[in-house]
């Protein structure tokens, strides 16, 4: 879509644009990849926060919290990369006490 969206002569209306990354910021939440989540959210917000000139500071403050949460749920690169592969993170308890 990005790719037709560059070919594309005619420019974009923001409105599309800010449902655009409305629908990319879903797909990147559900494969999990909260980073770019976070991008599409932010991005979402400059396009809507600039095409209504008129919204309500609730409204401001719902979508800046929205983009803050989206922030803060990237998780942070580990610090002994050589490491995590003797942590085992990915395994339920359950799997745990099986092995155990």
């Amino acid at each position: 879509i990005h790719n037709l969206m560059g070919i594309s002569k005619k420019a974009l209306q923001p409105k599309m644009m800010a449902h655009y990354y409305q629908k990319l910021a879903l797909v990147f939440w559900k494969s999990g990849n909260q980073l770019f989540h976070a991008a599409a959210v932010f991005k979402h917000f400059q396009l809507v926060r600039d095409m209504k000139k008129h919204l309500s500071p609730e409204e401001t403050a719902r979508m800046a919290s929205r983009v803050l949460a989206a922030c803060l749920c990237v998780p942070l690169p580990s610090h002994h990369p050589e490491f995590d592969r003797f942590i085992e993170t990915e395994r339920s308890p359950a799997e745990k006490m099986a092995r155990l």
